[in-house]
C-alpha cells in the first residue's frame, strides 16, 4: 500500500526550470515510477518510457511533433493522455498555474 497526502509531497524543480516533480513511488531515472508533475510550458521533448498522465487541476494541452498547440484540445481536471516512449511531444499549462 502507498499513501501520500498531497501536502507531504516534496516537489523538486528540474534543472532546466521547466517543471517540478514529486515522486510518489519508484525512481523515474531508472525504472517504473509514479510521480506528480507541475509544469508551465515544456519544449518539444521525448521520454525513454511510456507514461500516463491525468490532469488534477488547471487546464493543460498536450500534442505530438507535427501537430499544433492551437489544435490540441484543452484538457481540464480529470482529462487523461497516454504518451508512447520515444515520441516527440510538448505540453503546456494553459491556466491554473501549475
Amino acid at each position: 500500500m502507498i499513501v501520500r497526502p498531497f501536502e507531504d509531497l516534496k516537489f523538486e524543480t528540474r534543472p532546466d526550470g521547466s517543471a517540478a516533480l514529486a515522486v510518489i513511488s519508484g525512481d523515474p531515472a531508472i525504472g517504473p515510477s509514479i510521480a506528480l508533475l507541475k509544469f508551465k510550458d515544456g519544449p518539444l521533448h521525448w521520454h525513454s518510457s511510456d507514461y500516463y498522465a491525468l490532469v488534477l487541476r488547471g487546464t493543460a494541452k498536450h500534442w505530438a511533433e507535427g501537430d499544433s498547440e492551437k489544435a490540441a484540445p484543452p484538457l481540464g481536471p480529470g482529462s487523461f493522455w497516454f504518451q508512447p516512449a520515444n515520441q516527440l511531444h510538448s505540453d503546456l499549462c494553459v491556466d491554473g498555474g501549475e
